[in-house]
């Protein structure tokens, strides 16, 4: 929605002349003649009539023509105006929501100051915070996700078909050597693998597309490991497969400017996982660590093993697949990163597909609940490494680890919530020299969804209350060993709290000796 658009300034300036004349929709339309309908179109900025209709309109609203076909806006539209000219209206993706641009146009005609005065709140919120669009954009992309139960069945569909035309099995990963292969020989492209990791300013980039060139080039960083450039090459491939031109050039993201440059990568990347790890095969893999009857962290590092992939990739495949195969759709996924040394722990990504809180987007003044199984699995990872004199070189990114533990999750009053099983693995980065990566799974296990998780009742696992932040956090010192910081937000709230039944109770007293008196 464009404030510019001839078509929204016309139907702005038609429709506030017509309600000062006191002019209804149908007396317009008559003394113009022309249908209801089409002058309604004209008012909400669906049509632009031709020259003629617009000398008439000019006259049945005595209004001079110049002005009518004029960009200008007088002062009293100037809120509209601004309304259909924010980035909040402009780059969100009204459309993927079902909302249509020009129906919210039509609402805010209504009432231009108020909603103006709303949206002027949310920009002013945004700066203090600064907050930037790509804030807005992926947090519609975790909504659209949410919406669709983290399941794509037309990709699904589209990447076994391509699957089975190459002869694959289940068990087939194919590998970084027959990717580029692919993606060579049938798409015409030239891949790079020296070029980027050597860039001194470009050198933490995954990947880089340039398709204005004579040939399509696929710059891939050679310090990735094999499986993470294969993942890009399928996900190079997945852009080809969907015909898709709207998108981004960068795997790792400089600035997210449209939602379809988010959404358009992430149906990539959901096409890159489903042709690596056929959907089957996942499943019955998923069933039988679940189905065991204890947690054994070797049968998952096993099968990161077994498929060549990363443990977010692995990860991330199962977001998409329990849901739908196996009912398990109260579940969320969290990647936390960590400088080692640092005591820092950073939410980079979360997808949660449940009904309870999870840590993301508090920001860096708190401290993220160090029960979180991928934050204590970082934190045992840093004093395995602390603990070996022999690590003066960077732990090998291959490396990685494994855990589980059941949790339960603390509502903003305190009191406990829903109970679930959190499997959750660590790694060193590949591009990124002392930054480890904590990955966690959280699977609801009330209800039915416990019948389906036998470990979930492995009495070796670990049970623990676990919140949003240390901040937010009721569990006293005694309760919680891992605390980092004290709860100075809880305790503000509970001061609050207290302060209301306090006045009810003085103004309840009051009430009732007036009654008396």
């Amino acid at each position: 929605m464009n404030a510019s658009n001839p078509r929204f300034i016309l139907g702005l300036k038609l429709k506030k002349r017509r309600q000062t004349l006191g002019l209804s929709l149908k007396e317009t339309a008559q003394r113009a003649a022309m249908s209801i309908s089409y002058l309604s179109e004209i008012e909400h900025g669906k049509k632009y009539p031709k020259p003629e209709r617009l000398l008439v309109l000019a006259e049945v609203l005595e209004f001079p023509y110049d002005e009518l076909v004029s960009l200008r806006v007088e002062d009293d539209l100037v809120p509209l105006q601004d309304v259909l000219g924010s980035t909040l209206t402009r780059d969100f993706p009204l459309d993927h929501f079902g909302i249509d641009p020009e129906a919210l146009f039509s609402l805010v005609t209504d009432a231009p100051d108020r909603v103006a005065a709303l949206v002027r709140t949310v920009r002013d919120v945004v700066r203090a915070h600064d907050v930037r669009i790509e804030s807005f954009l992926f947090a519609a992309l975790r909504s659209w996700q949410a919406t669709s139960g983290n399941h794509v069945p037309e990709l699904e569909s589209l990447a076994a078909q391509h699957r089975r035309a190459r002869g694959w099995s289940a068990q087939t990963i194919p590998d970084e050597s027959e990717l580029r292969r692919i993606l060579v020989t049938e798409h015409g492209y030239r891949v790079d693998a020296e070029r980027l990791g050597a860039d001194p300013v470009l050198g933490d980039f995954r990947s880089v597309t340039d398709l204005d060139g004579s040939q399509p080039t696929l710059y891939v960083n050679g310090r990735l490991l094999p499986s993470q450039r294969a993942f890009l090459m399928a996900r190079e491939l997945g852009f080809q497969a969907l015909g898709i031109q709207e998108r981004a050039a960068t795997s790792s993201w400089i600035e997210a400017t449209t939602f379809d440059h988010v959404l358009n990568g992430h149906r990539a990347s959901y096409y890159a996982g489903a042709l690596l790890l056929d959907r089957d095969w996942m499943i019955a893999e998923a069933r039988a660590l679940l189905g065991a009857d204890r947690w054994r962290p070797e049968q998952l590092l096993a099968l990161v093993a077994r498929t060549a992939v990363t443990p977010e990739t692995l990860l991330h495949r199962w977001c998409q697949l329990l849901p739908s195969a196996l009912g398990l759709g109260e579940l969320y996924f969290l990647r936390v990163h960590h400088r080692v040394g640092s005591g820092v722990f950073d939410i980079a990504k979360v997808l949660n597909l449940s009904s309870v809180d999870v840590p993301f987007g508090i920001g860096g003044a708190e401290h993220y609940c160090r029960r979180i199984a991928g934050i204590r699995l970082l934190r045992r990872l840093e004093r395995e490494r602390s603990a070996d004199k022999a690590n003066a070189e960077p732990v090998d990114a291959r490396y990685v680890v494994a855990g589980a533990q059941r949790v339960i999750s603390q509502h903003a009053s305190g009191k406990p919530g829903a109970r679930f099983l959190e499997i959750a693995m660590a790694r060193p980065l590949a591009l990124r020299p002392g930054l480890h990566s904590g990955l966690t799974l959280g699977l609801r296990i009330d209800g039915d969804a416990a019948k389906r998780i036998a470990f979930a009742s492995d009495p070796a696992l670990e049970e623990d209350v676990v919140g949003v932040t240390c901040e937010r956090c009721r569990l006293d010192g005694a309760a919680c060993r891992d605390r980092a910081a004290e709860p100075r937000i809880a305790a503000r709230a509970d001061r609050r709290d207290a302060q209301r039944a306090a006045l009810a109770a003085m103004l309840g007293r009051a009430e009732a000796g007036d009654a008396a008196s």
